[in-house]
């Protein structure tokens, strides 16, 4: 018998009173659960990418990336996911080549 023990904190229900952003209560409003798993929705998995979308989706249409121009894929919900966001993280190279490859791809750009 092992002296350790894993314990599951099951913490997607946490939400009262945590600060949220404007993406976090869009994502809210937005999912099949509105005013539940709230903290889920601003750190989990499933979300994370959406939410970096939505930045970068704002951003776009401000003007402060891309150019004038919002790529059509950006535009798309769920188009960038969290995998994508972890491969262009762990991108370590000095021509971002990973980074580039996901944004051309995912989202157009």
């Amino acid at each position: 018998m092992s002296s350790f023990q894993i314990v599951n904190m099951e913490w997607g229900a946490f939400s009262t009173g945590l600060p949220l952003t404007d993406f976090d209560e869009e994502m809210d409003a937005e999912s099949i659960n509105p005013g539940e798993q709230i903290f889920d929705k601003t750190i989990s998995g499933m979300y994370l990418g959406e939410i970096v979308r939505r930045v970068l989706l704002r951003m776009a249409e401000a003007g402060s990336l891309f150019g004038s121009s919002v790529p059509e894929k950006l535009q798309t919900p769920f188009s960038l996911r969290t995998p994508h966001m972890c491969a262009m993280q762990q991108d370590k190279s000095s021509d971002l080549k990973a980074v580039g490859s996901v944004l051309y791809n995912e989202v157009g750009v």
